[in-house]
């Protein structure tokens, strides 16, 4: 059982991401659309790994998400981004899926827990990875890669706006 403040802690958290979560939703009356595989697996146990949502903003560096101003309707769209790991943290697999003119991307990371007298190096890595994600119509569209924020560890939406034609 958790002290009495750690519990506190673990409720406000709890609440504070429910509300962040659903500020994050679609327009009213779109359809309701959430992740593929879980934003985390639960416990850490030593000596294994777990499937995170991987970091893509590193103290605010978000701008290395690259997407084409315009394309056209029906041709592979090239997504390029970055995620950040090092030491315990490598990449895994990477999520898109395509609503009408929206386009999510959620990359994610297997993170490893040591054991006792083990541990982890201490380094930054920029991996870069790619997607292609496809729009059936013409109009405006937007490409939202999902992640986690770090030193926050919070969930971010990183939106990028394409034509398509």
């Amino acid at each position: 059982m958790y002290p009495q403040p750690m519990r506190l802690a673990c409720v406000v958290f709890s609440a504070l991401l429910g509300i962040a979560l659903a500020g994050c939703r679609d327009t009213p009356g779109a359809p309701d659309t959430a992740p593929l595989l879980p934003l985390a697996e639960q416990g850490r146990t030593p000596g294994q790994s777990a499937l995170r949502l991987a970091t893509v903003d590193f103290y605010g560096d978000s701008s290395m998400i690259a997407v084409p101003d315009t394309a056209h309707a029906g041709d592979p769209v090239s997504v390029g981004f970055a995620t950040y790991g090092g030491g315990c943290t490598g990449e895994d697999t990477t999520v898109a899926s395509v609503v009408g003119s929206r386009a999510e991307i959620v990359p994610y990371q297997r993170v490893y827990t040591p054991r006792p007298n083990e541990g982890c190096t201490s380094e930054l890595r920029i991996n870069r990875r790619s997607v292609h994600v496809s729009f059936a119509a013409p109009g405006l569209a937007q490409v939202i890669v999902i992640g986690r924020t770090q030193p926050a560890d919070s969930i971010i939406h990183i939106v990028r706006a394409i034509v398509i034609r």
